[in-house]
């Protein structure tokens, strides 16, 4: 005859970050202006700026750092 498995009485205590997502955290945005780029030709500058005024319409980001 065999016995039958009994297992003890467990709580399992869930808490914030363990299931779903973290709240996001805040990210610090600088707002620069042509200016701030001396060393970058006139041309370079106006396309940047298209694509800066089509961003929140779906257009590249633009960002400081060369992607590598």
């Amino acid at each position: 005859m065999s016995k039958p498995i009994v297992a003890g009485n467990r709580m399992i205590q869930v808490r914030d970050g363990v299931i779903g997502p973290r709240e996001p955290r805040t990210k610090n945005v600088k707002i620069k202006s042509v200016n701030d780029y001396p060393g970058v030709s006139k041309a370079h500058l106006e396309v940047a700026q298209l694509y800066a005024d089509k961003r929140l319409g779906g257009g590249v980001p633009i960002c400081d750092n060369p992607l590598l």
